[in-house]
């Protein structure tokens, strides 16, 4: 009776990760992992340009920013362009781009810097 009950348990736990392995096969996304972004304007003689995954609000004040720069400088609205890009850039998180795989930071500190530091890294700290 024992080895029946345990042989049952092991089928039907075979049977729920075999249907989960072929739904989540079956019902996954498949997508690009890089999505493509171009260069759409440029600024000549700086070093700003305009990508196309940019906003409305980043494209207007690109285009004051190149009006600016392009004619007469007026340096401060040159300034004030410049720190209205890099607001509208921090705040912007639509647009970004994930390059690195998730928790990949995690891996590089553990393989690199916990590496270079050897076992000494946290002397001091372990006293109470």
């Amino acid at each position: 009776m024992k080895k029946k009950v345990i042989l049952f348990l092991c089928i039907l736990i075979f049977v729920y990760a075999a249907g989960g392995t072929i739904y989540y096969i079956a019902t996954r996304e498949k997508k690009d992992d890089k999505p493509i972004v171009t260069n759409k304007d440029t600024i000549k003689g700086y070093d700003y340009t305009l990508k196309s995954n940019a906003t409305k609000l980043y494209e207007d004040e690109f285009k004051a920013l190149k009006a600016n720069l392009e004619g007469d400088i007026n340096y401060d609205e040159y300034a004030v362009s410049v720190a209205k890009l890099f607001v509208i850039d921090l705040y912007t998180i639509n647009n970004k781009i994930r390059l690195l795989p998730t928790g990949y930071f995690d891996i590089y500190v553990e393989k690199y810097v916990l590496a270079e530091q050897g076992d000494d890294m946290f002397n001091g700290y372990s006293e109470i």
